[in-house]
């Protein structure tokens, strides 16, 4: 018998999820690819992506995601104060 050797990365149920959605889906996956160009690409997408928020929405496209990573730094900094 011959044992096939996967090189597929772990990918999450969240992963999975985002899979099927058009232009997130491809992002995440080309993300778990883990290469350097991809990451680069995909922040850059993603800033991109605000930009065009904050030109759309004005001022609620900037605040409402520092709000969000606000609420994500505070739930951050209590997983990690719990050990």
């Amino acid at each position: 018998m011959t044992a096939t050797a996967t090189d597929t990365p772990k990918v999450s149920k969240f992963e999975k999820m985002l899979h099927p959605i058009p232009c997130i889906g491809w992002m995440v996956r080309h993300d778990t690819e883990a290469t350097s160009t991809n990451a680069a690409w995909f922040v850059g997408a993603w800033v991109a992506f605000w930009g065009c928020c904050v030109m759309l929405f004005g001022l609620p496209g900037l605040i409402f995601p520092a709000l969000f990573m606000t609420f994500a730094m505070f739930a951050i900094m209590i997983l990690i104060s719990r050990g």
